[in-house]
C-alpha cells in the first residue's frame, strides 16, 4: 500500500537499484510525482493508502511505476507516497540505500543521560545508551 516516510521532514533520499529485470508483474516500485512536499487534508486518516485512494485523490497520471533492466536506479523523495506492488511472478531483487539528514525531533536536556526522546533498543545499542 502507498505510504510515505517521515524520518526527517525536510528530505529523505533513497536510492533503488534493481539486481535483476523488473517488468509489470515483478513487483516494480511506485511513486505518485509531486507527493514529497504537500500536506494532504485526508492523510490523516490513516498512514497507508490503497490504489484506489490514492487515484481518487490524485489523479492516475500522478502515478509512476518503474520498471527497468538489471541496473536500474531510482532516486526519490520518499516522504512523498509510494510503494513496491506485489510480486505477481518472477523476482525482484534490488539494494535499497537511504539517506536521512542530521534532523532529529528531540532535544538533549542539561543532565545528557536524560533524553527527552524515547530511544528504541537498537538506537540505544547504536549509541551506546
Amino acid at each position: 500500500s502507498y505510504h510515505r516516510d517521515q524520518e526527517d521532514p525536510r528530505y529523505m533520499l533513497k536510492f533503488f537499484l534493481y539486481l535483476n529485470d523488473v517488468g509489470e508483474e515483478n513487483g516494480p516500485h511506485c511513486y505518485f510525482a509531486g507527493t514529497h512536499n504537500k500536506v494532504y487534508p485526508w492523510q490523516n486518516r490513516a498512514t497507508r493508502f490503497t490504489d484506489e485512494d490514492m487515484r481518487r485523490e490524485l489523479g492516475a497520471k500522478r502515478e509512476r511505476v518503474f520498471t527497468g533492466k538489471a541496473g536500474t536506479l531510482i532516486v526519490e523523495d520518499t516522504r512523498g507516497y509510494h510503494k513496491g506492488r506485489p510480486l505477481v511472478k518472477g523476482v525482484r531483487d534490488m539494494i535499497m540505500v537511504a539517506f536521512i539528514g542530521r534532523y532529529r525531533p528531540w532535544k538533549l536536556t542539561e543532565d545528557p543521560s536524560i533524553r527527552s526522546f524515547d530511544w528504541n533498543p537498537l538506537e540505544r545499542l547504536v549509541l551506546d545508551l
